[in-house]
């Protein structure tokens, strides 16, 4: 089973890829970045990964992705999941590390705790697709030497036959004058090409001009109201596959005064406690539900 491959894919349309019984990879949005002094290096927007070990609760997403895509019965994705878990869980005893490709390396501290140091050279934000980092050089203004033209004169031969000195003369002569005549001719053709065309008769493009007057129409104005598409934040308390048993728990809450939903994502119904425009808003009301309900402790903010 290619569990990298899986979770790459996922965390590029999510926010958040729990692997049941382990914990969670969380994709936080990172602006693009200009560091650097002598070589100035320029970064594209990207996801920062981090890794959450209190992530743990199957929200069947990735049992979800590995039954679609293997053609296997949820049931039997979910067994596989957990034999992968505890062939993770001893190679980091044993050896002290575990690598996902292209997501980042698991290695245990001191302290036996779990440590991500993710990849750097791979970037699951969707729209920085096809860009790169690259790096500008410094510019040199240096002075540039300047190069000294050593010309040497050689002394011009004489002829001493008169005669091949003649013929000579009496070839180049007839092209030399026949080469300042061409450009007399042709300047005079320019001249007269050009004067007929400034002396043209102008009724014509008179006769365009009132036409186009004549087409001009005055334009209403109006203004076209385009609706400012913001993004949406959902605090998801639970995942089932059972449409039913999302409906209940969405009920339970509407019952307490909340606006809760039930939200169809890759086959499985995501109940939301709330949704918000504002991160801030759902953070908020988030801490203060995990305070009052114990029984909640995995509950997270979708983004959409």
């Amino acid at each position: 089973m290619n569990i990298s491959q899986y979770i790459s894919e996922l965390l590029i349309d999510n926010d958040c890829v729990i692997i049941p019984g382990f914990g969670g990879f969380v994709a936080n949005y990172q602006s693009a970045m200009v560091s650097g002094n002598a070589h100035v290096s320029f970064i594209p927007p990207s996801k920062q990964l981090l890794f959450n070990v209190k992530l743990n609760q199957n929200d069947g997403l990735l049992v979800t992705k590995i039954s679609t895509t293997q053609n296997i019965p949820y049931k039997q994705a979910e067994e596989q999941l957990d034999e992968l878990v505890h062939s993770i869980k001893k190679q980091l005893h044993l050896s002290g590390s575990f690598a996902f490709n292209g997501i980042g390396l698991l290695h245990l501290n001191s302290n036996n705790s779990i440590e991500f140091q993710p990849t750097v050279d791979v970037n699951l934000f969707a729209d920085s697709f096809g860009l790169s980092t690259f790096m500008f050089p410094q510019l040199n203004y240096g002075i540039r030497s300047k190069q000294h033209v050593s010309f040497k004169h050689s002394a011009p031969k004489r002829h001493i036959a008169l005669t091949k000195t003649v013929k000579r003369i009496a070839v180049v002569v007839p092209m030399l004058l026949l080469l300042a005549v061409l450009p007399t001719i042709y300047l005079r053709n320019i001249q007269q090409s050009s004067f007929t065309f400034f002396n043209s008769p102008k009724t014509e493009s008179v006769e365009v001009v009132k036409s186009a007057h004549t087409i001009v129409k005055p334009v209403s104005k109006s203004v076209e109201i385009v609706p400012i598409q913001t993004q949406s934040y959902h605090i998801i308390i639970g995942c089932f596959r059972n449409a039913k048993t999302a409906q209940n728990l969405c009920e339970t809450f509407k019952a307490k005064g909340f606006k809760s939903t039930v939200l169809q994502v890759n086959g499985m119904c995501k109940v939301s406690l709330q949704t918000f425009c504002d991160i801030t808003d759902a953070n908020n009301l988030l801490i203060s539900f995990q305070d009052a309900n114990s029984s909640f402790p995995d509950a997270w903010i979708m983004t959409e």
